[in-house]
């Protein structure tokens, strides 16, 4: 809060102290803002200044989920490989084709971070400059081995979904569970205590 405080003083006045000096600076800037969770839960739940969220709040850019826009996926693909490539690379590795479909096939539970840690690993793991389904990560082959629910109960199977599912985004995160629980939209409390309940290994 205190941080959110100086930050909508610097958007009303569009000035700054430098740190160590008494002398203000004008700024001439735009302030472009991205947040993952809903901001107007976190004004409601005292989280986020309602003045700082209505200043920020100027032309609202709505972005879907990267599932929801599958046309997305080759082009970010293609950027992730040139970036990740360029120190050890003459020339960026390809992407095969049915790594190219298993991407596209995809969910995406961790949206475009995902992808390019998908991509990273693809990157420094693929063989003879070709980026194969293989090298994408184990992450992508969920959908397509999924469990046979036929002789779980309701209970049972919910259960196993959730289990992978949570798994997923904790991996994506690299185990941490406040970021994790960021991206699904719940308490770290309430997070923690599903691993636990479904025995998930951290």
């Amino acid at each position: 809060m205190p941080a959110q405080s100086k930050l909508l003083r610097v958007l009303e006045y569009k000035k700054v102290n430098p740190l160590g000096d008494e002398k203000e600076i004008n700024l001439d800037v735009r302030i472009i803002a991205a947040c993952n969770v809903d901001l107007l839960v976190e004004v409601k739940q005292n989280r986020f200044r309602k003045d700082l969220y209505y200043r920020l709040n100027v032309l609202p850019l709505k972005i879907p989920n990267l599932r929801q826009r599958p046309e997305d996926i080759p082009l970010l693909a293609e950027y992730f490989i040139k970036i990740y490539s360029k120190k050890d690379f003459e020339s960026p590795p390809e992407l095969e084709q049915s790594a190219l479909r298993a991407l596209l096939a995809y969910h995406w539970p961790g949206n475009v971070r995902e992808l390019s840690n998908s991509i990273e690993r693809a990157v420094v793991i693929c063989q003879n400059n070709i980026i194969t389904e293989r090298d994408l990560s184990l992450n992508l082959r969920i959908d397509k081995t999924e469990d046979n629910h036929q002789d779980k109960t309701l209970k049972k199977a919910l259960n196993s979904f959730k289990q992978k599912y949570l798994e997923q985004i904790l991996e994506v995160h690299l185990g941490n569970k406040t970021e994790a629980a960021k991206a699904l939209g719940i308490q770290r409390t309430y997070l923690s205590r599903l691993i636990k309940e479904l025995e998930i290994n951290t």
